[in-house]
């Protein structure tokens, strides 16, 4: 991606303090953001995520400061598809873990993109696993090391995607995407009360699915479930809506599970086409 531009506290800039503790601590949470024809689909959702860590981290940033910057961007000259990422700092202060009061930090930066449907993509069980963080699940916040060391192993693979295990062996996630399947017509979605990152575009794909009369279930996913899946499909804010061609367990050469063109993931890609990313 190519950045467009960079802003800290609504001016123009890439630098941020060596002190400031997202950097030092991770004490943050951030946002990633589709702006399509000057427009930020889902945006009340992602504002009701932040304001939801917000109130966990009790970090004191100004909400409404923070959608006015994001209303700023879009008076850039921006193309049809662009993506912009939110952070927000606790800001500045010396060694110590013990948060001290201080003005929190907004970094926003934006970047071209293209936005392209992702159909029958290839994706394997990861090896780093999730642990349990009840607090902070569901949060997106910038400690983001375990998505890092998933995302590392597909690297000189042919994997498009890597799906992400809790410590006990549950599907959460992938790296970075929400996950469902489809189990005699009704659609399930990993249970994220212990850990995991609730989506945005999770909890539109739930609504709609909701508004469509289909049944929808969060639980335990286990890898038995995957292999009784008629479909598997991924889900992000940004790029919409990934059908899985097949699945590598582990170490494995051949798939253990393959899927066909998923007819909700197909269904959900046309309703997003008409409707979020227009």
């Amino acid at each position: 991606m190519t950045l467009i531009a960079s802003f800290l506290n609504g001016e123009s800039s890439d630098v941020l303090s060596v002190r400031d503790r997202g950097l030092s601590y991770g004490d943050g949470l951030f946002e990633t953001l589709a702006v399509v024809n000057r427009k930020i689909p889902l945006l009340d959702r992602h504002i009701s995520r932040l304001e939801q860590g917000l109130a966990v981290l009790k970090l004191p940033a100004d909400v409404e400061l923070i959608k006015k910057h994001l209303g700023m961007i879009l008076n850039l000259a921006l193309p049809n598809f662009a993506v912009a990422k939110l952070i927000v700092t606790r800001g500045e202060s010396g060694r110590g873990y013990l948060p001290v009061q201080s003005t929190p930090n907004i970094l926003l930066q934006v970047f071209a993109s293209d936005f392209q449907i992702r159909d029958r993509v290839l994706v394997h069980s990861c090896r780093q696993t999730l642990g349990h963080q009840p607090e902070l699940a569901g949060l997106k916040t910038l400690c983001a090391l375990p998505y890092v060391l998933a995302a590392a192993e597909r690297v000189g693979t042919h994997f498009d995607e890597g799906l992400l295990f809790d410590q006990n062996g549950s599907l959460v996630e992938a790296t970075a995407r929400n996950v469902f399947i489809v189990v005699d017509n009704t659609l399930i979605t990993p249970n994220l009360d212990a850990c995991g990152v609730n989506g945005v575009m999770r909890a539109y794909v739930m609504d709609w699915a909701a508004s469509e009369k289909i049944d929808v279930l969060e639980k335990m996913i286990h890898k038995s479930d995957l292999d009784e899946a008629s479909e598997l499909f991924l889900t992000n804010s940004v790029t919409g809506v990934w059908s899985v061609r097949a699945w590598y367990d582990s170490n494995d050469r051949a798939p253990r599970r393959e899927w066909p063109m998923g007819l909700m993931a197909k269904k959900l890609q046309k309703h997003l086409s008409e409707q979020i990313f227009l």
